[in-house]
């Protein structure tokens, strides 16, 4: 078997050398609106457990609770019993429905505004520019 010289010039690689990819910071009216958007979901998605809703003398006041202890699901006005499952199932089916229909007819929206992947890699890659620098300054 013939042996290869890397120092060869007619040897070529398969693959290059690394290069790192730096994505270029984007500014204007609908990245203003798009970091509201997701400053929004992501208030809901951390402060909704601290939102109280009241129920009554003996019952938890937490607006969203799964309470597994006792087999009760909370949502809001809505208390679920494990043998009122159905009622859980019809809210993730309408929450399906609800992501479909979303994603016919506004797609580019959902993707790109308030889809949790996007969200967090926005904050990612903000996270990302903080430490090791925009592009731009090499």
């Amino acid at each position: 078997m013939p042996s290869v010289d890397i120092h060869d010039p007619l040897f070529e690689p398969f693959v290059e050398p690394e290069h790192r990819i730096y994505p270029k910071k984007v500014d204007g009216h609908f990245r203003r609106i798009k970091w509201g958007i997701q400053l929004l979901t992501l208030a809901i998605y951390y402060f909704l457990p601290f939102v109280r809703w009241d129920r009554g003398p003996g019952a938890p006041s937490q607006a969203v609770l799964l309470d597994l202890p006792h087999r009760r699901f909370y949502f809001f006005f809505i208390e679920i019993w494990p043998q009122e499952f159905y009622y859980a199932t019809g809210l993730l089916i309408l929450a399906a429905l609800t992501l479909f229909l979303m994603n016919a007819l506004a797609g580019r929206i959902w993707c790109g505004y308030m889809c949790p992947q996007t969200v967090w890699t926005d904050f990612f890659m903000t996270t990302e520019r903080w430490i090791e620098g925009d592009r731009a300054n090499g």
